[in-house]
């Protein structure tokens, strides 16, 4: 009985369009065997649905091997318009300097008057790139917006922090 429950449920839900700019996250609930959706902003009335099947931090060869599985071709933007520079970031490489910024302003934030705007601008560079790429909807995308909103706290640049952190909040918290 479960097993056709769960085929149920996975057909069901592979029944969402898929994309590598998905605007809603699917999650499975093992205990309840059953899926949630979690926008990932605010979609409007008429606007479709869509969620990844795959990582979307791969790169466009990798994501579209891993989603003919799904007899999918997909022609969301990050596919359609890949480019060099968009798949250099796609790789360990491509996003190490993003985690030594990371950890940078990690052991400066522990030392009085270490940050300053380079890191945030930094930080900010980083964040227009996940946009740009499509990646809010990695993990990693709330973090940069959590270690920035800090940066700008400390910096006291209080119109950032409220952005910053207002951007976050509707990242992390249900969408009333």
């Amino acid at each position: 009985m479960y097993d056709i429950y769960l085929r149920t449920l996975t057909h069901c839900s592979l029944k969402s369009d898929c994309s590598c700019r998905p605007n809603v996250l699917q999650e499975f609930d093992v205990a309840f065997l059953s899926f949630t959706f979690r926008a990932l902003r605010k979609i409007e009335a008429d606007e479709q649905i869509f969620v990844s099947y795959i990582n979307i931090l791969l790169p466009f060869k990798n994501r579209q091997e891993k989603l003919t599985r799904y007899r999918i071709i997909c022609t969301c933007t990050s596919c359609t318009k890949a480019t060099p520079e968009s798949e250099k970031l796609r790789t360990d490489d491509g996003l190490e300097p993003l985690f030594n910024l990371v950890k940078e302003v990690a052991k400066k934030a522990c030392i009085a008057n270490a940050l300053n705007i380079k890191h945030l601008e930094g930080l900010t560079k980083w964040r227009q790139i996940f946009i740009d790429e499509g990646w809010q909807a990695t993990p990693i995308y709330p973090i940069l917006l959590n270690y920035i909103t800090r940066v700008s706290k400390v910096l006291k640049l209080g119109a950032m922090v409220k952005q910053f952190n207002d951007e976050h909040l509707d990242r992390t918290q249900a969408f009333a």
